[in-house]
């Protein structure tokens, strides 16, 4: 299958999962958000299933990453996150969350980082590099992740988004594990929500400042230490 109609699938399966949290958000406005994140699992996996034939269809389980192999690079990149979530929690304000929820929201965070993972770091990346090569994939599959959550975070939110995408687009294409990828992102995006729900939003812009930096100072390490690689 052409790669170009290959990247346009890609982009029309985030546009059909927008759509459908649009309509979910509309029609479902009054419930938790606990309940909310449940309810879009099932176009996450609609959608991820789909980008998932189209991908392996086309390309091999080496190409996409299907694999087992990994190093340290991506447990570096997830400790970095852990460092500044912990560094911030003193400030979280007290706030008691019922184990079912903790359950549900850290379930609905590894179906996220299947879902997305699969879509931009595996059919949307990958169809962009044989299209247009290496760098046009790991800039513009970054640039279409961030654009993608513009329903879902805050503006202040979009650097990180940005970087985390570049970072895990490097990861990617320097031979580490689509796999290994769903399981760190999963982790990032069960943190978020006890961060940015309960701690003040004067500790956020400071807690945001210093992941921007480090997302940036860990993406530069990385492509320095995967360049060769990235080139080959």
């Amino acid at each position: 299958m052409n790669h170009r109609k290959l990247t346009a699938y890609g982009i029309l399966l985030a546009l059909v999962f927008m759509v459908s949290r649009a309509m979910l958000m509309a029609a479902f406005s009054s419930v938790s958000y606990v309940i909310m994140d449940t309810l879009k699992d099932i176009p996450r996996i609609v959608v991820a299933s789909i980008a998932y034939c189209l991908a392996v269809k086309t390309y091999s389980s080496d190409e996409l990453g299907l694999h087992r192999r990994f190093t340290w690079l991506p447990f570096a990149f997830l400790a970095a996150e852990i460092i500044i979530d912990l560094a911030i929690l003193p400030s979280a304000e007290k706030h008691y969350t019922p184990i079912w929820q903790i359950a549900v929201l850290v379930v609905n965070s590894f179906v996220v980082g299947f879902f997305e993972e699969v879509l931009f770091r595996g059919l949307i990346l990958q169809s962009i590099k044989k299209w247009l090569g290496v760098w046009p994939a790991i800039f513009i599959s970054s640039i279409l992740f961030m654009l993608f959550h513009f329903q879902a975070q805050r503006l202040e939110h979009f650097p990180s988004i940005f970087l985390y995408g570049m970072v895990a687009a490097i990861l990617r294409l320097s031979g580490q594990s689509l796999w290994v990828l769903m399981i760190i992102h999963g982790v990032f995006d069960s943190l978020t929500p006890f961060i940015e729900g309960h701690v003040p939003d004067e500790h956020l812009k400071v807690y945001y400042f210093y992941a921007y930096g480090v997302y940036a100072a860990v993406a530069v390490v990385i492509w320095l230490l995967s360049k060769k690689r990235l080139e080959s």
